[in-house]
């Protein structure tokens, strides 16, 4: 289970709402858990939140940095 801060950017594959969900409720959120989300398409999510917002975001639409300063790709799955 992940639990850390993290800054999202959305990639070049990320949809309309991937890229308004971060411009909306972000760039900085709590990265909560990974998993399967059907209701999405299926395929890998990363579940993430703010104080006034929760959801689900595809993993291989974003690009995310650890509040230690380290840059991931998020294409490959969960760790």
């Amino acid at each position: 289970m992940l639990k850390m801060n993290v800054t999202l950017k959305a990639n070049d594959q990320a949809t309309r709402r991937t890229r308004n969900r971060i411009a909306e409720h972000g760039p900085n959120f709590r990265a909560v858990k990974s998993g399967n989300c059907p209701d999405l398409g299926g395929g890998l999510h990363l579940l993430v939140r703010t104080e006034k917002w929760h959801g689900w975001l595809p993993w291989n639409e974003v690009n995310w940095q650890s509040t230690q300063g380290k840059d991931f790709a998020l294409t490959l799955g969960c760790e």
